[in-house]
């Protein structure tokens, strides 16, 4: 796997009983902020809503088998404190979020992983070409500004000659 997340020596495994637990965690909390989901499986969930915070630690609990419930005294969740080592260990959100969609592609469909990376890699390509192309603008308007500051200046030298 591209992805492959290990959080608290657990490997990120979407059983059947895992993607249960996410949806029903997922919809609650949806259903919290008042979203209402186009579909209720745990891919669509998880490709739509896993950047909110409270939905990955729901999907890192249920793939994982680590508790999501906070301590008594408003300590943070064994999920939620392994997303923050995998952070404190270089890792990102980013990254977090595709190995959780990967895993769950492992074992919904294996065979769309490919495409699903490729078209992650054209994303990115896209993204580099269009910030290139953005230096390239201000580059091409840093060399115009200091050529109209030349002609001024050659302007106001002819005028104070003349």
């Amino acid at each position: 796997m591209e992805y492959e997340i290990i959080l608290n020596d657990r490997p990120i495994n979407w059983t059947f009983g895992a993607m249960k637990k996410f949806e029903r965690d997922c919809k609650n909390i949806l259903r919290r902020m008042d979203i209402k989901p186009a579909a209720n499986h745990t891919g669509y969930m998880l490709a739509k809503y896993s950047k909110i915070a409270e939905v990955m630690e729901a999907a890192v609990s249920a793939a994982t088998g680590l508790s999501s419930v906070e301590g008594k005294k408003g300590e943070p969740s064994e999920a939620s404190q392994a997303i923050d080592a995998y952070l404190q260990d270089g890792g990102t959100l980013e990254n977090l979020q595709r190995g959780m969609y990967e895993a769950f592609l492992e074992k919904n469909d294996p065979s769309i992983i490919p495409p699903w990376l490729e078209e992650i890699s054209r994303n990115e390509e896209a993204v580099k070409i269009s910030q290139e192309k953005e230096a390239l603008r201000v580059e091409i308007a840093r060399l115009e500004l200091e050529n109209d500051r030349k002609k001024l200046a050659e302007l106001s030298g002819k005028q104070s000659t003349a």
